[in-house]
């Protein structure tokens, strides 16, 4: 995701399960190569832990929009 006031500010949003997952998935052969190619992009990383909301609000907000 990127700030549309400010395109150059680039958000990741990424969810895992439970943290043994998130630690499982630092170890693929994928994420690593993704971590090593991308260390000359990067000017800032922060890790963010977050709290998951209650189901029936999280089915609301990623629910598709209806096609017109």
């Amino acid at each position: 995701m990127f700030q549309k006031d400010n395109p150059t500010q680039v958000r990741i949003l990424e969810l895992y399960l439970d943290q043994k997952s998130y630690q499982s998935h630092l170890k693929t052969p994928h994420f690593l190569k993704y971590k090593t190619m991308t260390i000359p992009m990067v000017k800032s990383l922060k890790l963010v832990d977050m709290e998951a909301m209650d189901l029936d609000t999280a089915i609301q907000i990623f629910k598709k929009m209806p096609t017109q």
